[in-house]
């Protein structure tokens, strides 16, 4: 869950702090770099990367730099357990995403004196322990010795213009350029004038500088490498005149949701079109979904939208899944759905997968990604990057990529005609932003919540309880609005608002029931509901009202509610809304 972000070539001070801008998403509670300029230098900031960058007087003109944005797992938030970590001769400095699990027993077998409480110093000192004769070998030796998942790059003073690096499930990026080689935990972070990029696998070690580079294995056998041309979208750093980039990227979703069904969908003929290349989803008897957070609950909707084709479909949480002795037939398969495509606990669920032969679907917005790249098929959301922490979205993208895949196996004619129309329906929610903003004053003096749904709007009121504990740090509790005599209704008193999403017409007159149940023991209600589903007079405080739909329509209008309802209360409270507190884009550790 941190960035690492290696330069070889002019100015790499520069460049290395404008690539690891790119990744603050990943973490921001400290950064660091460390540059050669006849000596070894290193500089850390506690908070924003710009912290760190006013530290700079002038910025130093080096040709080897390594850089560091940190999200912390092991240590307090400091200055000295921000990265770079360097040896007690000042000789090496390490920066490193992932956890060491053993760093307790190796810093145990160490003389030197730690500076910091972070499990990536013993690396550092490991390294400088077996130095010896020869660094790349002392890196292989420390390897070995290594248990968890790591990604590591190293300079070295007696290396000049040198990068090393190894990773171990994990992912490192390599970029070549004209004069120049980088290294970053996402390629997203390299800037145009990187023209080929290859990816570190599992236990590869590199040694590059300008002239010459070497990929080995762990037993310093030389491997060879593919660098492909690799057309990623830079990632864009405006906000474009938005106050924050959340606003920007929920603001772009009509837009964005385009990208996902361009060329999927066939919308003259009102169908859609084969857009798998490798898997034939009619083949299989049985889908599993996994996914983590807001990807687990679009497994949800995926979960109720693939049981109307007659297929069997379980969802389970990614993290959970390890823990299951289950046997997956050759008929099932797994749909793993990630924003980022390097989520930890799904690459693990993923690999105990193909252990089986299991045939794997992702659903991912980040081609490269340590998903995309284990995977029999991908799905790309298309969306483009995604900055503010809280997704957005990607979220409503992975919405409408599982709905594509329902449509694959159950053509449904009318419903493709209504998401021809999905763009402009969402262009009427945002145009209604100040009437959210509205109720979100109306109700932001509390700060508990209970969020209700039925049906498909179980896994929205999921969403949209997590976004506001995201970015407003207000407690929620989504449920399933059945069960909500079985125990929660005890809380209800005039102190606990409920979000109510009442858009399936079908699931209406329960929910109604459930609304007057709290009505009666003093609790306050928002309502999220259709025109003319029903009357609510009897029940609600207050309401926000959506345009007649299908109901596999109306779970992207009420999303885009909860979003610019959090969005909305966040900003009344003042709150860090692109980078909430103890939060990070990509979740790379277990």
């Amino acid at each position: 869950m941190c960035g690492i972000f290696a330069y070889i070539g002019f100015d790499a001070v520069a460049h290395s702090l404008t690539g690891l801008k790119k990744l603050e998403y990943r973490g921001y509670d400290s950064a660091g770099i460390a540059y050669l300029a006849d000596q070894l230098h290193s500089k850390k900031a506690v908070g924003k990367i710009q912290v760190l960058e006013d530290q700079f007087s002038t910025i130093p003109m080096s040709k080897c730099a390594v850089a560091h944005t940190r999200w912390a797992t092991h240590g307090k938030v400091t200055k000295e357990n921000a990265h770079p970590h360097l040896d007690t001769n000042q000789t090496l400095a390490l920066v490193h995403n992932g956890i060491i699990e053993n760093h307790h027993e190796i810093k145990q077998d160490l003389t030197q004196i730690f500076q910091s409480q972070t499990d990536t110093e013993c690396v550092v000192h490991l390294i400088d322990t077996l130095n010896e004769e020869d660094l790349l070998e002392a890196i292989c030796e420390a390897i070995k010795q290594l248990k968890g998942a790591f990604a590591i790059v190293l300079i070295s003073k007696d290396h000049p213009e040198t990068l090393f690096a190894f990773c171990h499930e994990t992912t490192l990026a390599v970029g070549l350029g004209k004069n120049r080689v980088c290294i970053a935990s996402d390629p997203h972070a390299f800037d145009t004038s990187i023209e080929k990029v290859t990816f570190l696998d599992d236990g590869q070690i590199a040694k590059l500088s300008v002239k010459e580079l070497y990929f080995y294995d762990q037993n310093l056998k030389e491997v060879q490498k593919v660098f492909k041309s690799f057309d990623l979208p830079t990632i864009e750093l405006s906000k474009e005149g938005f106050e924050h980039f959340m606003l920007k990227e929920i603001f772009e979703q009509p837009q964005s949701l385009k990208y996902t069904f361009s060329e999927r969908i066939d919308f003259k003929n009102k169908r859609v079109l084969p857009f798998l290349e490798h898997i034939d989803l009619a083949s299989f008897d049985k889908f599993l979904f996994l996914g983590c957070g807001s990807s687990f609950f679009a497994s949800l909707v995926g979960k109720y939208l693939f049981q109307t084709t007659g297929k069997e479909v379980e969802v389970e949480l990614a993290s959970e899944f390890r823990y299951q002795n289950r046997e997956l037939g050759k008929k099932t398969l797994t749909i793993a759905i990630s924003q980022s495509g390097e989520t930890a606990d799904l690459l693990a669920a993923c690999e105990l997968v193909k252990k089986q032969q299991g045939k794997i679907l992702a659903i991912c917005n980040v081609q490269g990604s340590q998903l995309t790249r284990k995977v029999d098929e991908v799905l790309l959301l298309r969306c483009g990057p995604e900055i503010g922490v809280a997704s957005t979205k990607a979220f409503l993208s992975m919405l409408g990529a599982i709905l594509l895949l329902s449509l694959q196996l159950k053509p449904d004619s009318k419903l493709i005609e209504e998401l021809q129309h999905l763009p402009l329906l969402l262009e009427s929610i945002l145009d209604r932003q100040d009437e959210i903003a509205q109720l979100a004053k109306q109700f932001v003096q509390y700060d508990r919540f209970f969020y209700l749904g039925r049906h498909l709007t179980y896994p929205m009121a999921l969403e949209g309880a997590l976004k506001l504990k995201e970015i407003a740090y207000v407690f929620t509790e989504a449920l399933a609005a059945g069960e909500m005599k079985h125990g929660p209704i005890a809380l209800i008193d005039d102190r606990i608002p409920t979000i109510a999403y009442l858009c399936n017409q079908h699931t209406f007159l329960k929910m109604r029931s459930n609304l007057m149940e709290i009505k009666a023991r003093g609790g306050k209600i928002l309502a999220i509901t259709e025109k003319n589903i029903g009357d609510l007079d009897e029940c609600i405080d207050a309401i926000f009202t959506l345009p007649k739909c299908d109901d596999r329509i109306a779970i992207f209008l009420a999303t885009l509610f909860s979003q610019l309802f959090a969005y909305s209360f966040a900003k009344e409270k003042h709150c860090e809304i692109d980078k909430p507190r103890n939060l990070a884009k990509s979740v790379t550790v277990e």
